[in-house]
């Protein structure tokens, strides 16, 4: 994996997120296909992107749940804490961090 700038991370940021102009999606797209590391670190991004929406869908779906079952039992529905959602999204950026790593000792060996 190369070492990528900020205005590298920003610009697959905003491709990932679909704010890009055509031109520049355009542009974008010609060097994933003309730079394998610059592709490898877009699909990494995006999956790290979609690891963690997974686990926030997860997250919402358990919430609503205890919010059902509350309701049912004529509970008041208590609200949860967070303290569960920020160490998920910590193990998230580590196991990120440790894949990015990996990865990086795979290329450069």
């Amino acid at each position: 994996m190369s070492q990528v700038d900020v205005n590298t991370e920003a610009w697959i940021d905003q491709y990932l997120k679909r704010q890009l102009s055509p031109d520049e999606n355009q542009r974008f797209e010609s060097r994933m296909q003309n730079d394998p590391d610059f592709l490898q670190e877009v699909i990494l991004r995006k999956d790290i992107v979609v690891g963690i929406r997974v686990a926030e869908d997860r997250q919402l779906r358990e919430r609503l749940e205890h919010i059902r079952l509350s309701v049912e039992k004529g509970e008041p529905v208590r609200p949860q804490g967070r303290t569960s959602s920020r160490r998920l999204v910590l193990w998230l950026v580590a196991a990120a961090t440790a894949a990015a790593l990996a990865y990086a000792l795979f290329v450069w060996a």
